[in-house]
């Protein structure tokens, strides 16, 4: 059928796919598996993923054909944030004067689309369940980020000059213990 269905982004290089109904929620979409890509794929284009807690100030949220997204404004920070109930189910109980901490992809842009919510105002107890999961993804992470690490080195030393490859060789074999 030639009826419109949606839009994707599409990173060819590993293949990770973002879709949404809108351009907009595609993107946010793109840039959540961004966020994420270091518990899955291709740790080295990991985005820096930023993170701010504060109050919020204002709250609000728009009704975008089957989606609702939320807005959000903290104090003391410059940047509108939005989300879906996706990113969480506090976002929707979220109101004005909540603590909360945003974690976003900082892409320059007026709105900067969440890809990590806590709403500290709204306690709930996680399942054991969800702390093993939580447990595992804090240690895949820091798989990915010793891998890219040590690929990282790696590039730096395979573009080393021969004195300074020398160089290393010797300082590792003094820092060798005997």
């Amino acid at each position: 059928s030639h009826t419109y269905q949606g839009v994707a982004y599409v990173n060819v290089t590993d293949m990770q796919i973002a879709i949404g109904d809108t351009q907009e929620q595609a993107l946010v979409a793109y840039q959540k598996v961004l966020a994420t890509s270091g518990q899955q794929v291709a740790p080295e284009k990991r985005s820096d993923v930023q993170s701010v807690s504060e109050k919020v100030s204002r709250f609000a949220f728009v009704v975008k054909g089957t989606e609702t997204v939320f807005y959000l404004r903290l104090e003391k920070v410059n940047k509108i944030f939005s989300g879906s109930e996706e990113v969480s189910p506090k976002l929707p109980l979220t109101v004005a004067g909540d603590v909360v901490t945003i974690k976003f992809v900082n892409s320059g842009e007026g709105v900067q689309p969440i890809v990590g919510f806590e709403n500290y105002s709204i306690p709930v107890e996680e399942s054991n369940l969800e702390k093993d999961l939580e447990a595992k993804v804090r240690v895949r992470q820091a798989e990915a980020a010793a891998e890219s690490a040590t690929r990282s080195a790696r590039g730096e030393i395979e573009n080393m000059s021969d004195e300074e490859v020398r160089k290393l060789m010797e300082l590792k074999k003094s820092a060798t213990p005997r």
